[in-house]
């Protein structure tokens, strides 16, 4: 598999009790199109995760697909703390562009 390089791109953090300014954080932020079995596409900003075992979106990603949840494999999940997430499995395609210049977290 060919190597490939993400630029990162900055996002302004608000202000939050441990940061009362806000911070700026840098991530590899790039356009991508998926594309689900149902034929329907959806446009989206996605963060590379080069250390993830899978892609992960928000659940309504797969509604905008025409997917439907109570049809996917199911498991549970976790990152950070102790907490299991249900999380909905479904293969579909994923075609990457060109980066984002700036984001911000709202």
């Amino acid at each position: 598999m060919p190597r490939q390089t993400f630029p990162f791109s900055e996002i302004a953090i608000p202000p939050s009790e441990p940061f009362p300014k806000g911070q700026t954080v840098r991530r590899p932020l790039l356009r991508a199109t998926l594309r689900a079995g149902t034929g329907r596409r959806l446009s989206c900003t996605v963060c590379v995760d080069s250390g993830a075992d899978q892609c992960i979106f928000p659940l309504s990603y797969a509604l905008a697909l025409g997917l439907r949840p109570t049809n996917m494999k199911q498991q549970l999940t976790s990152g950070v703390g102790s907490a299991g997430n249900v999380t909905f499995y479904e293969e579909i395609e994923i075609a990457v562009g060109i980066r984002v210049a700036r984001a911000c977290h709202e």
